[in-house]
């Protein structure tokens, strides 16, 4: 599901925009909507929110309002005293200016970023925030920390924590049974209580595991993760380059469209201008629809990589 967007990220993650989603109760930020997103999972992993807004001059909106006074123009000239009338009218109502809200994520590791969006994306994100102090966030760190070194020792714990999954499988095996055929009702709530607290440790063990699995084949198939890390950055930055370059230029080519309908109604000397600006703002959507088979391609070739680059 999606909660809404993110643009002009810059910080621990660099993207032009992303979406923010939810699917089964956890949250997501994912970088380009084409073919398979790049996906980082956000639930859990933010500290805190802070957001303020700032007013600032749009250029999408000056374009607009420069255009229909032009075709305004156009059209009281050409005679059309009505169509220039309401063109006139929608050109002084366009304001040039707008709000933004700029909302900064700190994360646990203590690692942020920073982008625009809206209001329910930020009301959302501080939702699922503990908002934690920078005390609390140090805390945090330090025992991430702590998992990394046990993560960056994988060949010897991976076998530690293959043993306390089958510790684990076994409690909750005992305790779903008691669960259900305990002999007296605080029995099977009290079984009900730790099966429940057992599973949830086993997923983060066998997520672990996994983690740990990943590091021991990266390491020997790229001889270092730091490797095995840039390699993937790379492909998934190629990913997501290639992927802006594929979506519709919606606003260049409405803007083109506007000036199209203004260089024909324009009369004598009247064209130039508007020509002039068809020249310059034809040219980028064009370029974009020529590469448009070249971009897909690399984009296949690139997901092809990063879902095979451990195999």
């Amino acid at each position: 599901m999606l909660i809404g967007k993110i643009i002009k990220l810059r910080g621990v993650v660099e993207a032009d925009a992303a979406s923010i989603t939810m699917e089964d109760s956890v949250c997501y930020l994912e970088i380009s909507e084409i073919f398979n997103p790049v996906q980082y999972k956000l639930s859990g992993q933010i500290a805190r929110i802070e957001s303020g807004d700032e007013i600032y001059t749009s250029k999408s909106k000056l374009a607009a309002r420069v255009a229909l006074a032009g075709m305004a123009g156009s059209a009281w000239k050409s005679g059309s005293g009505g169509w220039a009338g309401m063109l006139g009218g929608l050109a002084s109502s366009f304001g040039t200016t707008s709000r933004k809200n700029i909302i900064l994520v700190t994360l646990m590791n203590g690692q942020s970023f920073t982008g625009e969006t809206t209001p329910d994306v930020i009301n959302y994100l501080e939702s699922i925030s503990p908002s934690l102090s920078d005390e609390q966030l140090i805390e945090v760190q330090k025992a991430s920390e702590k998992l990394e070194r046990y993560i960056a020792d994988a060949p010897r714990t991976i076998h530690e924590v293959q043993k306390q999954i089958a510790e684990l499988k076994t409690q909750s095996d005992t305790y779903k049974s008691v669960s259900e055929n305990g002999e007296s009702f605080d029995e099977r709530d009290d079984a009900r209580d730790k099966y429940f607290h057992t599973n949830n440790e086993l997923a983060e063990k066998e997520s672990l595991y996994k983690t740990l699995e990943e590091r021991i084949k990266a390491v020997n198939k790229f001889g270092s993760f730091e490797k095995y890390e840039t390699q993937r950055a790379e492909l998934q930055n190629r990913l997501i380059k290639h992927s802006k370059k594929v979506r519709f230029p919606w606003i260049s080519v409405l803007i083109v469209i506007a000036l199209l309908y203004w260089t024909f109604t324009a009369v004598g000397d009247d064209k130039v201008v508007p020509i002039m600006l068809l020249v310059i703002f034809g040219i980028w959507p064009l370029i974009r629809f020529l590469r448009m088979p070249k971009n897909f391609k690399i984009i296949q070739h690139s997901e092809v990589q990063l879902e095979n680059i451990l195999n």
